[in-house]
């Protein structure tokens, strides 16, 4: 057999393989029509720093989220690649976010405690989670949603 008949079958699985490697998937969000969406959370008229918050349709159950930094502002992601959110209405929640496993939280859990369990020290009523009442509707001119949480549960709406 020839060099140059070996080397055919060789060059056709190399460009295969290379192009191959070329094509990479990326999702079409365009018929989404997703809206920017950020504002500040705040409890009882102060920073609400390291929670997550979520709009979410509750006909489906989508939702879109985002964590506040020391500030309490955030920013909604649709998914970990995309920002915005669908429009429409949606019901807001305020989680307490769940630690990173650092050092100390690989220990924790080495010593028999679960991570899933393992909170920020912020203490977010539970009426602002998965019953939260407090609603809004995402139209694409209106980007800015802004939350001042009380600890007695009394606010209902956005600021």
């Amino acid at each position: 057999m020839s060099n140059s008949k070996c080397f055919v079958p060789f060059l056709l699985c190399a460009i295969t393989w290379i192009s191959g490697c070329e094509t990479t998937s990326q999702p079409d969000y365009g018929p989404l029509g997703l809206v920017e969406v950020s504002g500040v959370v705040s409890l009882d008229n102060k920073p609400l720093s390291n929670a997550e918050i979520r709009f979410e349709t509750v006909a489906d159950g989508i939702y879109s989220y985002g964590h506040t930094d020391e500030n309490g502002r955030y920013k909604l992601m649709f998914d970990s690649r995309k920002s915005g959110i669908i429009p429409g209405k949606k019901r807001v929640m305020v989680l307490e976010k769940r630690k990173s496993e650092s050092e100390s939280t690989k220990r924790d859990r080495e010593e028999g405690e679960d991570p899933e369990e393992m909170v920020e020290n912020v203490k977010i009523p539970a009426c602002y989670g998965r019953a939260s009442a407090i609603e809004v509707e995402v139209k694409g001119a209106e980007t800015s949603f802004d939350f001042n949480l009380k600890t007695d549960c009394s606010t209902t709406s956005r600021n």
